[in-house]
Parts: structure tokens; sequence; C-alpha cells
């Protein structure tokens, strides 16, 4: 992950405020590193819901600027989840976000944002300024066509792989 890492810790770095209330979080439990789940959930999407290594991918920053898509794959992941599309402003600028627009997963009371790679408690999302604007939630996400296909064939390859 290591452009990933790179481009986060440029914004955290760039914004010393955003950073002290990140540190804050982490120290406090409202926030976390993406981890070995979260790893291992990407892994597992590979080559299954997109071609290649999904992992590879933060690897080389593909995620900066591309965060519908990584949270549209890391949503396959998840029984139940909302896609929330909004503004986060310490974005605002970046590559793929000129007025902090993001996209983020919420599962239960948590956010899965795939630009920071945290686990962020859902409660703690005002403090970092998380904007909502408009949200997917699970029954739509499920009733899409390609949703559902995707999906069917992610967990049938899990459950092959968990029989052997």
């Amino acid at each position: 992950m290591k452009k990933a890492l790179e481009f986060r810790n440029y914004l955290l770095e760039s914004n010393p405020e955003f950073y002290n209330k990140i540190k804050y979080g982490i120290n406090n439990n409202f926030i976390r590193d993406f981890g070995e789940e979260e790893i291992n959930i990407f892994g597992s999407l590979s080559n299954v819901v997109v071609n290649g290594d999904v992992n590879k991918a933060f690897e080389e920053g593909y995620n900066i600027g591309r965060c519908r898509f990584f949270v549209q794959t890391l949503s396959y992941g998840f029984e139940n989840c909302s896609i929330v599309n909004g503004i986060l402003p310490i974005l605002k600028g970046t590559a793929g976000s000129p007025n902090g627009g993001h996209v983020w997963l919420e599962v239960n009371d948590q956010i899965y944002d795939t630009t920071l790679l945290m686990v962020i408690n859902k409660q703690y999302s005002n403090v970092l300024a998380y904007f909502e604007k408009d949200r997917l939630d699970d029954m739509v996400i499920q009733n899409s066509d390609i949703y559902k296909c995707r999906k069917k064939r992610y967990f049938d390859l899990l459950l092959n792989k968990k029989l052997k």
C-alpha cells in the first residue's frame, strides 16, 4: 500500500488540524488503519470482481482519485453496507476531487475510507467533516443486476475455497 499511504501521509502533513483529529481518533479507538480483515477482503476480490490484484492497486496508488470504484469493489466483501457520496474537505484540490467530493462505504457504524485507508467510527465522522450528500443503501445496491452477478460469483468462489 506504499503509494496509497504516501498520499495519506501527505494529506495529514499538509493539514496539522486534520492530523490532530486523526491522531485523537486513533488514540481513542474511533479510527484504525485498514488491517488484515480489509486486506483479506480486497485480496479475495482480486480476479473475481476486478481483473488483477486489488492490493497491488493500492501499492501503486490507483485508489487516489478513484474512491467510487474502490468503494464499490470493497462493497462486494460485505453482506450489508451503504455506499455514501459526499464531501471530505481535506481532499479538496487533490487528484479526482477538485471540490472535495468523496465516496465511502458504511458498514454498521463504521466508515471504510479507501482513500485514507482507515476505518472510522461513524459518530466520529462529523469531527473529520465527512458530509453526506446521498447514499445507496444495501437494498438498492443488491437489486442491481451487475451487483447480484458479481456478488454471487464472489461468494461462490469463496465457498469453493473454503470447501477445499
